[in-house]
């Protein structure tokens, strides 16, 4: 797509799929123009370009400590303030090549994975040996070696604690 169209009209047709999860037919019209095809192979175009983008995004995350695809998505798209920030960054990614919107994303997602998988961070510290109960809010609340209780969140943001893929 990139060789034969204009980046303004790219990045139309990307956005469309970043804001509605469809590519916006008039978008697509002006990029089947510029190359000279039909309007349903640039689709089909714009589509597979979009799965690729997606899935580069999608390893970089899983990297960044994101364990289970299915619940950063519920994550992100529950909320409309990390709603806005995933499509924030996919835009920075577009024009900047820039991945620090994504690594903010799973930052927080980490940092709330005591709500968002509370069994999956209760077998992880049980299995590390580290006292844990359920505070007031559903969070985890923690007992680390050499600290009062400290929450999961807290604990994640000082650094006491650190999540990876296995």
């Amino acid at each position: 797509m990139t060789q034969t169209t204009l980046w303004g009209a790219q990045i139309a047709a990307i956005n469309s799929v970043v804001e509605t999860g469809e590519v916006d037919p008039r978008a697509i019209e002006r990029l089947a123009q510029q190359a000279g095809k039909e309007p349903a192979q640039m689709a089909q175009q714009v589509l597979q370009d979009f799965d690729g983008f997606h899935g580069a995004i999608s390893s970089g995350i899983e990297s960044a400590g994101v364990h289970d695809l299915e619940l950063y998505d519920e994550f992100v798209g529950g909320d409309q303030r990390h709603y806005r920030t995933m499509q924030k960054a996919v835009r920075d990614l577009m024009m900047h090549n820039d991945t620090s919107g994504f690594d903010r994303l799973a930052t927080s997602y980490r940092e709330a994975l005591d709500v968002i998988d509370p069994e999956a961070v209760a077998e992880v510290l049980d299995a590390a040996g580290i006292k844990h109960r359920r505070g007031d809010g559903g969070n985890i609340v923690m007992n680390l070696p050499g600290h009062e209780e400290v929450s999961y969140r807290a604990a994640m943001k000082a650094g006491m604690i650190k999540v990876s893929r296995a």
